[in-house]
């Protein structure tokens, strides 16, 4: 038999073999269990100090009303620890990193809105609002719940450390993280697509609308619908068919049409942050990483992240200069998060996940 009669047999002979489908549930499980064994004893200092922090909130329960989970330090190589404190998600579960440490936590967590006030916010998989204290080396503590009932969106307004969320009535609420409690800030009505600044953007079938001091401003994005918007310090920003656009609080148009690139505001919104996609990888967009200034539109490339890596649509600024990025491999399941700092202009890889769950929010 020719080469090729024998790949075309050994194909129909392949086809014909009927493949028990994987159990997906059991094969996490085991990866989780599997992972919880490898790191369970690495560090016992951390643990301890860990415990400690429990034991000065005994009164705190964790989400399932439960004690509190021990947490699980991992010692990387301490030149790939970030600069500032981060939290992201890795199989389902949070993990906080910083220059002190890594830390692998058992709190339940999808998106990760970032860290103010010595605490990682973040919304579970059940809609919850999550508050994880962190002490002065890193070491996460108890969850605890922000606000009862299901939240359908949140954010994090870092220049004024204040949250906004919508709830199962669409009713936006405010709370200043120097505070407790919270403030209803607009009843039931359009699905709110941004919150911070003291301003939203509203979103309905006559297309987006900027509200800011009770008076509304309606957003013109050119063709195509909105596929994502973020509010910082002074800047809107709204990612549409047209490209990346940027509004004052007033609704007027400052800079627009940066192509396909998501991205990211830094906290006091002078800054856009962006890595390129899959699709701009292959169309050759260079640079891969970028940052702008909002008001000049003058351009910064970053460097460090290599060609076989592309961008997953969601940077999250840690600091007023540095941001993170998590990428995915070209070529395998392998996901990495990098840490960019403008003034250097260049991105370090900070954490590599073979498992291909690592991300910043779902």
């Amino acid at each position: 038999m020719t080469s090729t009669e024998i790949r075309e047999t050994l194909t129909e002979v392949g086809q014909a073999v009927e493949v028990p489908p994987v159990d997906a549930v059991a094969f996490q499980a085991r990866v989780r269990a599997a992972r919880r064994r490898r790191t369970a004893g690495r560090t016992a200092v951390a643990t301890v100090a860990a415990a400690s922090f429990v034991v000065a909130a005994t009164a705190v329960v964790d989400l399932a009303g439960e004690p509190d989970s021990p947490q699980v330090t991992s010692a990387p190589d301490a030149a790939r620890l970030p600069r500032h404190l981060v939290g992201f998600v890795v199989d389902g579960h949070l993990v906080v990193s910083g220059p002190d440490g890594q830390h692998l936590t058992d709190v339940p967590a999808r998106n990760v809105l970032g860290v103010a006030r010595g605490q990682v916010l973040l919304a579970d998989g059940t809609g919850a609002l999550v508050a994880v204290p962190v002490d002065g080396s890193g070491v996460p503590g108890a969850p605890v719940r922000l606000l009862e009932g299901e939240v359908h969106q949140a954010w994090l307004d870092r220049s004024e450390d204040r949250l906004t969320a919508t709830d199962a009535h669409d009713r936006l609420l405010g709370k200043d993280l120097h505070h407790d409690g919270w403030t209803q800030l607009r009843g039931s009505g359009p699905s709110v697509a941004a919150s911070g600044a003291g301003s939203w953007v509203e979103s309905d079938t006559d297309g987006i609308t900027l509200r800011t001091d009770g008076v509304a401003h309606p957003l013109r994005t050119g063709r195509g619908g909105v596929t994502g918007t973020q509010i910082a310090g002074g800047t809107v920003m709204v990612q549409s068919a047209s490209g990346v656009q940027f509004y004052d609080l007033s609704g007027e148009r400052r800079l627009g049409n940066l192509g396909g690139s998501f991205g990211a505001l830094s906290p006091d919104g002078t800054a856009y942050a962006a890595v390129a996609d899959a699709t701009e990888r292959a169309n050759g967009m260079n640079p891969a990483v970028f940052v702008m200034d909002t008001i000049s539109g003058d351009e910064q490339p970053v460097t460090g992240i290599p060609a076989d890596q592309a961008g997953d649509g969601v940077v999250e600024w840690s600091a007023g200069d540095t941001f993170v990025v998590v990428t995915r491999s070209l070529t395998s399941t392998e996901r990495t998060l990098w840490e960019c700092t403008v003034a250097t202009g260049t991105c370090l890889a900070t954490y590599v996940d073979d498992t291909g769950t690592l991300q910043l929010t779902s």
